[in-house]
């Protein structure tokens, strides 16, 4: 890619953003996303998501076997007063890489959880 197709681009409401989930953070019996797969980064303010426009299941299950994923859209956030922020990570080729800013309360991680959708199940934990 040249560096005008590295550019950052606003985050429409509409986009679909999808997160990797861990085995640990999924109910296999009862098919729901624990709290726990919404929390931020160690140390961090954010998360990161990819942007299903820029990066699909695959390129964002790659290198991660065993984990799900799940789709929120951007609005999902806002509407929970976190940001999303475009952030393309050009040493991992991914230019759909976003962050989702803003501190991650008990009730922002259960509402999150709430409005994903589950598009790959993780595996199971023996």
């Amino acid at each position: 890619m040249t560096e005008e197709s590295w550019r950052v681009l606003d985050v429409p409401d509409d986009a679909v953003l999808l997160r990797r989930v861990l085995p640990s953070h999924f109910n296999h019996e009862k098919k729901t996303i624990q709290s726990g797969a919404f929390a931020n980064n160690r140390g961090g303010n954010s998360h990161s998501v990819n942007w299903e426009e820029y990066a699909s299941e695959m390129d964002t299950l790659n290198g991660h076997d065993g984990l799900g994923i799940v789709a929120l859209k951007a609005k999902d956030y806002r509407d929970l007063d976190q940001t999303v922020d475009h952030t393309p990570d050009k040493d991992n080729n991914n230019y759909g890489h976003c962050d989702a800013v803003g501190q991650k309360t008990a009730r922002i991680k259960k509402a999150l959880g709430s409005k994903a959708v589950l598009r790959v199940e993780p595996s199971k934990v023996s």
